[in-house]
């Protein structure tokens, strides 16, 4: 599958600091979705760019648990929509999903580069393709762009197995009664939006026509798959395709005893040396675990906070060895050059050392 990512968005390279929210008010989208409206309690405003998540931090019985939700609503007012659709067993989406009014929430963020940056005098063609809940992102982007660019037009293909399922479906059909000429939505409904299908709701489209359009896709791996191999067809070019995608957070080892790592060093194992401005841990990965798993699970101070390498958080320098990183992610060529991995994307491919930041530091 090939690699997409919009242009690195900067972020603080310090370990992130929770806001703690209010929510104001939770809206149901459907019988599995809801939006929590949250407020700061300064007042203070919302600043982000269309597109991207914030961590939401829930305490599950003792434990700090990670997830990431994007906002729905556009950035500048002193309102945070986060909309959340409940997964099955899902611990943190089921939690939130029971929030009432009153309670208080911790977030981290805003993070990600799957964005737009608004531009009053653009003239911008999007096509934006979601499945579920990966219309979040997207409504931030459609709502920002309408609201500032009256030259700007959007093409919206959201796949959903039933109508019922449309989440945020009546700001959708706002937005068309207030932009009919600039923002068309084709729903797809009990089919699966793979790459014939995507094919044919692409050319219905007019929009999609225009060579200069850009892509935006965000939903199931799947389905993803499937529309990137349709717009290959179609010859569009790398750089005019966006593509997003979560994960949640880091999934620590199951051993932490110093018996117990020893007795993992075994073929697929790989050794990990954990500099830290007072000592170094050494510890292993077992086999397909990140640098962020193994040194949480063997008690390191790892810094992380969105656990899909959006953010930069965890960014460590390699001081010997190899790590793989999986791709898109938010490192700059820069900081490759200069040595530096994100250890909740990064898997060691042998021995390695790395060295954790100074708290506060770069």
């Amino acid at each position: 599958m090939r690699a997409h990512l919009e242009a690195k968005v900067e972020v603080p390279r310090s370990r992130a600091e929770a806001r703690e929210l209010e929510v104001s008010r939770v809206v149901s989208e459907t019988p599995d979705a809801v939006t929590l409206v949250l407020r700061d309690p300064d007042g203070q405003a919302f600043t982000f760019l269309p597109g991207q998540f914030f961590t939401v931090l829930s305490e599950i019985e003792g434990e700090t648990v990670p997830r990431n939700y994007s906002a729905s609503n556009a950035p500048g007012a002193t309102e945070l929509h986060l909309t959340i659709k409940r997964k099955t067993g899902g611990r943190v989406s089921g939690l939130l999903s029971r929030t009432n009014a009153g309670a208080r929430i911790r977030v981290l963020g805003p993070f990600g580069s799957f964005v737009v940056e608004p531009n009053a005098s653009a003239r911008r063609r999007l096509v934006l393709v979601a499945g579920g809940a990966g219309i979040t992102p997207l409504m931030s982007i459609a709502r920002t762009v309408l609201a500032t660019e009256p030259e700007s037009e959007i093409a919206l293909i959201y796949a959903n197995v039933r109508e019922a399922d449309i989440i945020l479906g009546s700001e959708l059909d706002r937005l068309t009664a207030s932009h009919p000429s600039r923002f068309t939505v084709c729903h797809v409904l009990g089919e699966r939006l793979d790459r014939a299908l995507a094919s044919r709701t692409l050319d219905a489209l007019t929009l999609a026509g225009h060579a200069e359009a850009v892509f935006y896709v965000c939903g199931p791996d799947g389905m993803r798959d499937e529309v990137l191999a349709a717009l290959a067809a179609r010859t569009v070019h790398d750089d005019a395709i966006k593509m997003e995608r979560f994960a949640i957070g880091p999934r620590p080892q199951m051993h932490t005893s110093s018996a117990a790592i020893a007795a993992s060093v075994a073929p697929g194992a790989r050794p990990i040396a954990i500099r830290t401005k007072d000592r170094t841990l050494r510890t292993v990965a077992l086999p397909g675990a990140t640098v962020l798993e193994a040194g949480l699970a063997a008690g390191a101070p790892m810094p992380f906070s969105c656990g899909v390498g959006g953010c930069g958080a965890c960014r460590v320098k390699l001081v010997e060895g190899d790590v793989e990183l999986e791709e898109p992610n938010c490192l700059s060529d820069a900081e490759r050059a200069a040595g530096y991995v994100l250890t909740c994307v990064g898997r060691p491919c042998g021995p390695c050392t790395v060295e954790l930041p100074e708290e506060g530091g770069a």
